[in-house]
């Protein structure tokens, strides 16, 4: 299993490769050609890193077996898995549209009508996994599809049962069998956060309730700095009113979602169909919902457009692909019944986050070298909590953010800002060292070789990060320093790295000269930098 994906590869003999259209942790999804039949269908691939770990071919067959199982309108179709030459596969609907974390992150807190158009579809279809035997266990935005099936036709899908379990035959679902709760922090269930031995859909239950709270908020009613602090307050602390949040001040609602974020499992709603049907009643009328959820989604931007799955930004090809590709969609086309559509894996950047400290540094130094008015521009871009904290000073330079804030940001200063100019973000790193990230680095810049410099820097810098791996290959005259796994970050931000390795190098006396020899286009999976010492 040494072959390389890439566009025009033949995986099974039976689907050709068109165009990688999202990267994750753990796989890579591409819009491939059922060559018998021409359908375009969805095809998720392991990493080749991830190849060797039972793990993680577990896992995807594990979400194999789940879809295979399930026929709902609200649940992705699996088509089938099994292996090939390039390893493991999984074949799926190919979705058209985007995720509702994407869309809350873009748009901010939804209305109502639009929240109970989201979450409705989810709770009936986790109510058919529930039935069939199945716990998804990461209920999460990134989870959430809106799959636009025409020009007023939105259909909401829940994606990625890679980390369900099957029901024992007693109701409950044991942990995996190395005592590893699954699941994403903020939407854990209580009883998963306590390592609880056994879970049931209640714990689906508490997962969409953290959902709505999060879509009728803009927030997580048990966000902390860390994992750990984060399943504490799920454990042990009270919710925040939606009202204490910015959410409606609607006590009915309130009363619903107090319900399902119930700590005690036996005080939660018992099934996903009893929270889908207090919830119906606040809006019943399907017509107001479905008009909400397409004045949110807006499905003219996505017809006619190949987007990723998966809650992530597309990646740019870098090549034109070698087989030719599928139509797009033409204005006012409506899909044949029954038809099929599209699918990939959830949002890889949740969870993945950056310290603040990168954060307060770029926006010192758009500060003092672009003025006031320009750092305006570029933080009346940023969500309102973000844009508060940076401008009172109150960011904190350990605590996590989401890294697609970072992202953002730096989009933000090279189109507000910097006229386009992308090379802004390389001087900002070296700038940053200067400065306050430079007391982090402190210990790491007493004069030395190059090699000895590099052996102390990218460790310090690697804590600046929830993810990457990196390794340093030393040499004379040339050094290599790659960082993997690090698809999360855009291109601006990965020059603002690559900056601050050189001005760390420059503040330590080191006489060397970098050269990015690949990964500075955005979400490649690996930045290679060589320095050469002179």
């Amino acid at each position: 299993m040494s072959a390389v994906s890439t566009p025009g590869r033949i995986v099974a003999n039976k689907y050709r490769l068109l165009e990688r259209i999202g990267v994750g942790g753990m796989s890579e999804v591409y819009r491939a050609e059922q060559i018998s039949t021409g359908r375009v269908v969805a095809v998720k691939l392991l990493l080749p890193h991830k190849l060797e770990d039972p793990a993680f071919v577990a896992r995807l067959f594990q979400e194999a077996h789940s879809g295979l199982r399930m026929n709902h309108p609200g649940i992705v179709h699996v088509h089938e898995a099994g292996q090939s030459e390039l390893g493991p596969y999984l074949v799926m609907d190919f979705l058209l549209g985007e995720s509702a974390g994407r869309r809350l992150f873009d748009h901010g807190r939804f209305s109502v009508p639009a929240a109970l158009a989201t979450i409705l579809p989810v709770l009936h279809a986790l109510q058919l996994a529930h039935d069939t035997g199945v716990v998804h266990r990461d209920i999460k935005p990134g989870n959430i599809f809106y799959s636009v099936e025409g020009p007023r036709d939105v259909r909401v899908k829940l994606l990625d049962f890679g980390v369900a379990k099957v029901l024992w035959p007693n109701g409950a679902a044991a942990r995996t069998s190395t005592g590893v709760v699954m699941g994403t922090p903020d939407y854990l269930s209580p009883e998963q956060a306590n390592g609880e031995l056994a879970i049931d859909g209640r714990s689906d239950v508490f997962g969409a309730g953290v959902v709505l709270y999060e879509l009728l908020t803009g927030s997580r009613p048990f966000h902390a700095p860390t994992a750990v602090a984060t399943a504490y307050k799920v454990a042990h602390q009270r919710a925040p009113s939606l009202k204490e949040r910015g959410g409606p001040d609607d006590p009915t609602l309130q009363a619903i979602v107090d319900r399902a974020l119930a700590k005690h499992i036996t005080e939660r709603y018992q099934s996903a169909r009893d929270l889908a049907a207090d919830l119906e009643r606040l809006v019943p009328s399907t017509e107001d919902r479905e008009r909400a959820l397409l004045e949110l989604v807006r499905p003219e931007q996505h017809l006619g457009k190949q987007r990723d799955a998966t809650g992530e930004r597309p990646i740019p090809p870098t090549a034109p692909p070698t087989v030719p590709s599928r139509p797009s969609f033409p204005a006012g086309w409506t899909p044949p019944g029954g038809a099929v559509r599209a699918v990939a894996s959830p949002a890889a950047n949740e969870g993945r986050q950056v310290r603040g400290l990168a954060l307060r540094s770029i926006d010192h130094y758009v500060r003092q070298t672009f003025g006031e008015d320009a750092r305006g521009r570029v933080l009346a871009q940023l969500p309102s909590e973000l844009r508060r904290e940076l401008e009172y000073g109150s960011m904190q330079a350990i605590v996590l953010y989401d890294v697609e804030l970072l992202n953002r940001y730096a989009a933000a200063v090279t189109r507000d800002a910097a006229m386009g100019n992308m090379g802004w973000a390389r001087t900002a790193g070296a700038h940053a060292v200067g400065g306050e990230l430079g007391a982090v680095l402190k210990s790491a810049l007493r004069p030395g070789e190059v090699t000895v410099l590099l052996r102390r820097i990218h460790p310090a810098l690697s804590r600046l990060y929830s993810f990457g791996s990196w390794s340093l290959e030393e040499g004379h005259p040339v050094s290599t320093l790659r960082v993997s796994d690090v698809e999360p970050l855009a291109t601006a931000a990965r020059l603002w790295l690559v900056g601050v390795i050189e001005g760390a190098l420059a503040a330590a006396g080191a006489r060397a000269r970098s050269t990015i020899a690949r990964g500075d286009i955005a979400y490649a999976p690996q930045l290679v930098v060589d320095i050469t010492a002179s």
